[in-house]
């Protein structure tokens, strides 16, 4: 026994029993001359102590209870119950610091079990969060340098300071308990926490800090806002197996159970060059209850950490181009339709948007929530595509013919260009086509077999007419020859003919050759004479149409000056008419433009102003 705590602890033992035993009986106190050796502790023979036992019979018994009690004087219930390791024994007196708090220790491990907790041990939590090393947004995860604390008391590991001279000392994990705390959202482990060593003071109050790396999950809250995003991370601390009756858990009265660099004046130091900073950190408790152990509370900290990143980067990388593309898209308007590059202009701009938002999707998540920065790209992206669209339609309004409007503008639209290009000549129909230039040099008339042109007929005709229309041929169409038809009657129709003719195809519509009836004879053209005209078939080739000219406008058309005139009348109208629906085409190309240049940027920048400054980015969207 003296080997195991020391020949203090056995000399004590024996003393307590002598006084007990000796005061009950009225005997001898200590210091009295009657005292046996065992009892004052000095160093005496065997004889003296066989002696001594002959003369008091009675310490016979006491010295047997008291070496029956000694093995129990040192471990952990019985420092619990006399509330420490009990006063320093007087031969450790005068002793090295070194010598004392190696006893200290002793006596503190002396049968102690590290796997036997305290009874309803309060643990005190807190945690110091030194720096944010990296978050990934893409696997939800947070790395975190902390100095996790835990703080607890165990009476029996309690001593006089004053009487000992020792203010502290240092035990191991593996000597101790521990608590039983777990970081329930981590990848795996819970990180890497070095193994330092718990510090107990005097009053069996353990404090065990260690510092190391955290890598939590996180369901980030705020990314919505994503880049300039102020982020909330939950992290869970409990316990595994003590519920909350053997184990209770609760935030460090001193600093509230959280700590952080720039939590009270702020270290600038420490937020420099960082991409990430804690903005507050809130410490909550709660009680859990699990399926396994009904009724039995399981007490949990919520951590709950906010951190802002670095803005500064991400304007100017990120969300700057963007906006700039959007707003330059606008030049498109300002763009005349003759100006080439304005279609590879707007190209231009959509592939940089998408460039962008290429490089912006490396720092996003993959998730389901509309990120600020993705409605940002993707409204960009929009009035880069409106812009171009835009320039699209103006360019074909520009440079097309005025009919081709008819394909894509709606028919109320369409009905007023129409009221707005119509011409009539007597009565002749108010909703004539839209019809464009003919290029003089594709016209290719198609002649009969073995025709001629005749020479003297073209010298006849207008300058633009003998341009664009060949000669009339010297025979006449058909193996018949009707009354009055010649050569000018011919060269009048082929004329007729090629100028309705407007889309090069060698044939009339019956659409066409109502627009030709309804303006040589005005009112007298009837519906019955367009079908005798057509003659049952649904176009009409030259040779064709010259023999419905004869069989439904005989009279009109043997009038060989009357039907120049006419002929004449007719292709100016419809040169006049054509230039005068280009110019309304060119006027309303413009006017598209003139529209857009006052309307789009507006909305355009009120939108991403919007996107940018607003909290709720799912209104936004």
């Amino acid at each position: 026994s003296s080997s195991r705590f020391g020949p203090g602890a056995a000399r004590a033992a024996v003393g307590l029993q002598c006084r007990y035993f000796l005061g009950a009986s009225g005997g001898v106190g200590r210091g009295s001359s009657r005292e046996p050796a065992l009892c004052s502790g000095s160093s005496k023979s065997g004889i003296d102590l066989v002696n001594t036992m002959m003369r008091f019979p009675f310490l016979f018994f006491a010295f047997a209870e008291a070496w029956a009690e000694m093995p129990n004087m040192g471990d952990a219930q019985t420092r619990r119950r006399l509330g420490g390791i009990g006063p320093m024994p007087t031969e450790l007196a005068g002793t090295s610091f070194r010598t004392r708090k190696q006893a200290v220790l002793e006596r503190q491990l002396a049968g102690y079990d590290p796997r036997t907790p305290p009874d309803n041990v309060a643990v005190e939590i807190s945690m110091n969060f030194d720096k944010i090393q990296g978050t990934s947004m893409q696997e939800g995860t947070m790395q975190l340098i902390v100095w996790f604390r835990l703080i607890w008391t165990d009476p029996s590991f309690a001593w006089n300071a004053t009487e000992w001279g020792v203010d502290k000392v240092t035990l191991t994990p593996g000597e101790v308990w521990t608590p039983d705390v777990v970081l329930y959202n981590s990848p795996g482990a819970a990180g890497t926490l070095a193994a330092m060593d718990a510090q107990v003071s005097p009053d069996g109050s353990f404090f065990w800090s260690r510092p190391g790396y955290l890598e939590v999950l996180c369901d980030f809250d705020g990314l919505e806002n994503f880049p300039l995003d102020e982020l909330t991370c939950r992290i869970k601390v409990s316990s595994w197996f003590l519920d909350g009756i053997d184990q209770s858990l609760s935030p460090w009265a001193t600093d509230g159970g959280v700590d952080w660099p720039s939590k009270d004046a702020g270290d600038e130091l420490v937020k420099s060059f960082l991409e990430y900073r804690f903005t507050n950190i809130v410490v909550t408790k709660e009680d859990a209850f699990y399926s396994c152990c009904p009724g039995r509370p399981y007490h949990t900290l919520y951590y709950d950490v906010g951190i802002q990143r670095a803005t500064s980067c991400f304007k100017e990388k990120l969300i700057g181009p963007q906006v700039v593309a959007a707003a330059i898209s606008w030049l498109m308007f300002w763009m005349h339709p003759q100006v080439g590059e304005r279609l590879g202009f707007g190209i231009t701009l959509l592939l940089t948007s998408v460039a962008f938002d290429w490089v912006a999707a490396g720092f996003m998540p993959v998730c389901e929530e509309n990120l600020m920065l993705m409605i940002l790209t993707r409204w960009a992206s929009i009035f880069i595509i409106l812009s171009l669209v835009e320039s699209t339609v103006v360019l074909y309004i520009y440079h097309r013919k005025a009919w081709v409007l008819e394909d894509f503008i709606p028919w109320p639209a369409w009905f007023v260009v129409q009221r707005l290009s119509s011409f009539s000549r007597g009565g002749m129909s108010k909703k004539m086509a839209l019809l464009g230039p003919l290029p003089e040099a594709t016209l290719q008339p198609q002649y009969p077999s073995g025709g001629e042109p005749d020479e003297g007929v073209a010298d006849e005709a207008p300058p633009r007419a003998a341009a664009a229309v060949p000669k009339a041929p010297t025979t006449r169409f058909g193996s018949s020859e009707a009354p009055g038809h010649n050569t000018s009657d011919d060269a009048a129709r082929i004329r007729a003919f090629f100028v309705l003719d407007e889309d090069y195809s060698n044939s009339l519509s019956r659409h066409e050759v109502q627009q030709f009836g309804s303006f040589m004879l005005g009112g007298t053209w009837t519906e019955q004479m367009l079908s005798k005209f057509m003659n049952g078939k649904k176009t009409l080739n030259l040779k064709e149409f010259c023999e419905g000219c004869e069989r439904t406008m005989g009279g009109e058309m043997r009038d060989e000056e009357k039907l120049e005139a006419m002929v004449e009348a007719f292709e100016q109208n419809l040169t006049r008419a054509t230039e005068c629906e280009h110019a309304i085409s060119e006027g309303f190309a413009m006017n598209i433009n003139k529209v857009c240049r006052w309307l789009v940027p507006p909305i355009e920048l009120g939108i991403m102003l919007s996107i940018i400054f607003s909290d709720d980015t799912s209104a936004s969207d």
